[in-house]
């Protein structure tokens, strides 16, 4: 809402869809070689001017979700049409984000983490958790020494 920067130039998407979606933006994540095949994707929510070179939304900001959700249906409709006319490109593909690394099943646990359920070992008797004795109250230790009292006999007395 700052009159003196009504929208951002091409080059910034990737800045602001990270600050938002808090992820890198990549074209092949959209299954586009180029800009211009990814605004083809929003062609009917936001353009490119080719004046200042600025995105511009073609929808008001107070644009309701069920309009949406037609345009999304609309889309669909077409690219079934197009698909069943034997369009191969008229299929969506979007690549699925690789996994995660994995951490060997034999690494123990990290600090502060969810106990495992039960008190069997982890995954079929792969590895051993130990558990700590519950606290009964009373203890397997003598009890402590008492105090030595000064008062009235000397340290080094004989008897």
């Amino acid at each position: 809402n700052d009159p003196d920067r009504p929208s951002f130039a091409e080059g910034h998407v990737a800045f602001y869809y990270n600050k938002y979606f808090k992820k890198p933006f990549q074209l092949k994540s959209f299954s586009c070689g180029e800009f211009k095949d990814f605004m083809e994707l929003m062609k009917d929510t936001m353009d490119c001017n080719e004046e200042t070179k600025l995105l511009q939304a073609k929808l008001a900001e107070d644009t309701e979700a069920a309009h949406f959700v037609k345009l999304t249906e609309e889309d669909r409709r077409e690219r079934q049409r197009r698909s069943d006319a034997g369009d191969e490109t008229a299929a969506l593909s979007f690549p699925r984000p690789a996994p995660g690394p994995r951490q060997p099943q034999s690494a123990p646990p990290p600090r502060g983490s969810a106990p495992q359920s039960g008190n069997r070992p982890v995954s079929g008797g792969q590895g051993y958790q130990p558990q700590k004795r519950p606290y009964s109250g009373t203890s397997s230790y003598p009890p402590p020494k008492q105090p030595r009292s000064y008062g009235s006999g000397s340290y080094y007395s004989r008897r």
